[in-house]
């Protein structure tokens, strides 16, 4: 018996559109604290555990970008 796999494409453009399409309720669904500055949120890097950075990870509202520190 053979397996077959099927290999789904994974729009990343959609992805993103998901995410800041109500980022405060992801974040805040996944019980992350964070600090909004303007069109800037920042908070601890949630991926990188014990991080003591509260402004480890930028997020760009305006740009829809975001970066780990």
């Amino acid at each position: 018996m053979s397996v077959i796999k099927i290999k789904k494409h994974l729009d990343l453009k959609k992805v993103k559109q998901i995410i800041f399409d109500d980022i405060f309720r992801l974040l805040d669904g996944l019980g992350l604290e964070y600090d909004q500055v303007a069109d800037n949120i920042f908070m601890r890097c949630p991926i990188h555990e014990g991080s003591d950075n509260p402004q480890g990870v930028s997020i760009s509202l305006t740009r829809h970008t975001w970066r780990c520190w």
